[in-house]
């Protein structure tokens, strides 16, 4: 006969009682050798008889069953095959359609499932090992539950630092201290890979990031004595602390963050603004009190890299230009005149006037329909049959414009609305209010300041960086400056100052939104 053989063992230590891996190849292969069978394959595993699933070597040795086309499936007992009642028969019909017999060794014979008497012993025998699998289990949840109310340990293996005692965890004196030592480091500030490192060099302990850090929420240190409350608490203090500044950008105040925008992004199609990244380390330990402003956009395919430029650069142009609109106040007149304009003349208030005559024209129908409606009563047929005409005409007429402010409403619905233009003098306020405190400003107030003027101006300056890769950035603002490029320079031993170019916003977007700041040949 062609057999391949199944042994499983639910514990390693059932070695102890001659019922091991090893002890059921050995009776397999006698088995072969005595009756002349030719053994296919063997195949063996560690792990509980409850569900067919929960086996890999089984599953595997069922998907080989159409490859091998044994003739029989050799096991020690029934009860290493299954102790589930219905996974034992479901598996014992899918073998009878493929033509393989199941061999139990204590059976001396195969299963025939057409015999009942074999049908009722495989049965019986199933109902008896799951039986007793069900038994095994609730006396190891009692034992476990019971421990749990003394409030002994529940371990198999303590953590690092720890060993399981008859019933509770008790200190491990040889590498106790490196616990020790790891909180109160941690509890001084030190980081997970300063504690990562310190473990590594004493050449035993935790391995990784999460080991140190699930050790120090260990309650079971306290229990033990190894760890006492006072420091699990300062523990506890220092990883709450950690956890709010988690996941959130440090509170480094950038007074022009969200003021300019990047030119690039605005060519693409959207505005991505210029925020403030966080000084490193190197920076925050020379003393550096700002960082750049970058361009969160890049992950554009046009995008060409990161659009990074400093604070003080942008500060230069930004007061260039408070300082040209308080000066020239006809400049000023005309950006406002033009804002003025965009709004009267932007879809949604167009909009908005279609709807307000249609108002005015339902009003006029409901008067005329008023005053038809008094002559009703005339004595003169004509003139009511007249009026009823007229009436029928208004009710066609007003349907008409009902219609008509649906759609419009469904349009004005639609459209983003604008906002009208703060007024002249509200800004001409700002401007020299900025003037008079931008100097003696704190970052917060410079960057409520800056806000607030882009705010009530309703759009960006877009920055634009150097395509050589110089420090030098380029800025413009059509809607306050139209065709003015303002240029600055910065870096070591440059002083920076700000140059105004004339210069076409379709000449600063060529080439992906790089500029050339070089002078134009014409100027």
């Amino acid at each position: 006969m062609r057999i391949v053989t199944y042994a499983r063992v639910s514990d390693p230590k059932q070695k102890a009682k001659g019922q091991s891996l090893r002890d059921q190849a050995v009776i397999f292969a006698r088995f072969a050798k005595e009756h002349g069978h030719q053994l296919l394959r063997a195949y063996s595993e560690v792990g509980s008889a409850r569900s067919v699933t929960a086996r890999e070597q089984l599953s595997r040795m069922l998907g080989d069953i159409p490859i091998l086309q044994p003739d029989w499936i050799v096991f020690d007992k029934i009860d290493r095959f299954s102790r589930c009642v219905r996974d034992g028969l479901n598996i014992l019909d899918d073998l009878q359609r493929c033509g393989v017999t199941l061999y139990p060794i204590d059976w001396g014979q195969p299963i025939d499932p057409g015999d009942d008497r074999h049908w009722e012993a495989f049965t019986m025998e199933l109902i008896g090992a799951e039986r007793e699998r069900r038994r095994i289990a609730k006396r190891v949840q009692q034992a476990f539950d019971e421990r749990k109310r003394r409030g002994w340990t529940c371990h198999n293996k303590g953590p690092f630092g720890l060993k399981k005692g008859t019933e509770q965890l008790v200190v491990v004196p040889k590498v106790a201290e490196i616990v020790r030592e790891v909180d109160r480091r941690y509890v001084n500030g030190e980081t997970l890979d300063d504690l990562l490192h310190f473990v590594r060099s004493r050449g035993v302990g935790w391995r990784s990031h999460n080991g140190i850090r699930l050790a120090l929420s260990n309650r079971a240190y306290v229990d033990a004595g190894l760890r006492s409350v006072e420091m699990q608490e300062r523990i506890d203090a220092r990883k709450a602390q950690d956890g709010k500044r988690y996941g959130h950008t440090a509170k480094t105040i950038h007074p022009l963050s969200g003021v300019f925008a990047c030119g690039v992004c605005f060519d693409l199609g959207h505005l991505s603004l210029l925020h403030g990244n966080t000084p490193g380390k190197s920076a925050r330990k020379h003393g550096a009190h700002g960082a750049r402003l970058v361009c969160l956009g890049s992950r554009h395919r046009r995008h060409p890299g990161n659009i990074g430029v400093q604070e003080h650069a942008l500060e230069r142009v930004l007061l260039d230009m408070f300082d040209r609109l308080i000066m020239d106040i006809s400049l000023f007149e005309a950006w406002h005149a033009r804002k003025h304009r965009d709004f009267r003349d932007s879809p949604r208030e167009l909009r908005m006037k279609q709807l307000e005559r249609i108002e005015r024209d339902v009003n006029r129908l409901n008067v005329k329909r008023k005053r038809a409606g008094d002559m009703l009563g005339d004595e003169d047929e004509h003139v009511v049959s007249e009026v009823r005409r007229l009436l029928m005409g208004y009710a066609t007429e007003e349907a008409a414009l009902q219609h008509e402010r649906r759609l419009i409403a469904d349009d004005v619905a639609a459209l983003e609305v604008s906002m009208p233009p703060v007024g002249i003098d509200e800004i001409r306020v700002l401007l020299h209010r900025m003037a008079d405190l931008w100097k003696d400003a704190t970052d917060a107030e410079r960057s409520h300041l800056a806000r607030s003027f882009v705010s009530m101006a309703g759009s960006h300056p877009l920055v634009y960086k150097d395509e050589k890769g110089r420090q030098s950035v380029g800025v413009l603002w059509d809607d306050v400056f139209p065709d003015q490029l303002r240029v600055v320079r910065y870096g070591r031993g440059v002083t920076a100052r700000v140059e105004v170019r004339q210069i076409t916003r379709r000449n600063v977007a060529a080439g992906g939104g790089a500029v050339r700041l070089r002078r134009p040949a014409s100027a």
